[in-house]
């Protein structure tokens, strides 16, 4: 992952890359575009649009049709979630609260840190594993953060 200023609205955000193509983000009055683009900047186009409130941790799935990120929450961090967007589409599934999203080596679930409980009301912070499409999530284990799958995907760090 690498570190990425634009000049619009100016500032900076995270960028992860995967194919040949990068993804961002850019802090604006209307919403946050989530942009896709080639390493070399250019070819640029708006996958989805989320409301300004702070987006980053993006993660590619494997076969690079969808971006996992995370967005901070209309009351602050505490409220942050765990969206994927279909790259083609733009369609946005919301995961619940959590960060730092990470995708299996399957595509299909995602890895999560979760802050405050996947559910409204929800009490176990921790690692949590997710589908890709909300379907599900289970609860993995109470501390860590930052979860990483192996290239296998029988690990989770």
């Amino acid at each position: 992952m690498m570190w990425r200023s634009l000049l619009r609205v100016a500032v900076a955000s995270l960028a992860s890359f995967v194919g040949g193509m990068l993804v961002d983000s850019v802090a604006a009055q209307d919403g946050e575009p989530i942009c896709v683009m080639n390493v070399d900047g250019t070819g640029m186009r708006e996958v989805a649009r989320v409301p300004p409130r702070g987006v980053g941790s993006p993660d590619w799935s494997p076969d690079g049709k969808y971006i996992a990120f995370d967005a901070v929450g209309p009351s602050g961090w505490q409220d942050q979630r765990v969206f994927v967007v279909e790259v083609a589409t733009g369609k946005i599934t919301d995961l619940g609260r959590g960060g730092v999203p990470s995708f299996a080596p399957d595509g299909e679930h995602v890895a999560l840190h979760n802050f405050y409980g996947n559910r409204p009301g929800g009490t176990m912070p921790g690692i949590w594993f997710a589908s890709r499409d909300g379907s599900s999530a289970k609860f993995l284990i109470e501390d860590g953060s930052h979860p990483r799958f192996s290239h296998d995907g029988k690990l989770l760090a």
